[in-house]
């Protein structure tokens, strides 16, 4: 098992917040203060860098409804970038690629324009 692990920062007009490890159970609290504090301090317009996500379950798929909620209720947008194989397998067998803006790479989802 590999634990999680978040770190925020902010990039032009947006927050990133890259996840990488297991986003299951026991990373949700983690995961879930990175992405609040990112938007508080950094910006509402929130990336996701899935780059670094080996598994996710899911807890970890309520995890980016919900952060998908809040960051639209504070006008912002969110995306998510670089997710590995098996996690976009995991978001496209649940249907939720459809609600989710999903980038191949970082780069993408950072020089998209905000909508």
């Amino acid at each position: 098992m590999e634990l999680l692990t978040a770190s925020a920062r902010a990039h032009g007009p947006f927050a990133v917040v890259a996840l990488a490890g297991e986003l299951d159970m026991t990373g949700v609290s983690t995961a879930e203060r990175t992405i609040r504090s990112a938007r508080s301090d950094h910006s509402p317009h929130l990336v996701l860098d899935l780059t670094g996500l080996t598994f996710m379950d899911s807890t970890g798929l309520r995890v980016l409804l919900q952060a998908q909620r809040q960051t639209t209720a504070q006008q912002g947008t969110l995306a998510l970038a670089a997710p590995a194989p098996a996690v976009r397998r995991v978001i496209e067998v649940t249907g939720l690629d459809r609600h989710f803006t999903i980038y191949d790479t970082l780069d993408e989802a950072l020089s998209a324009s905000i909508d």
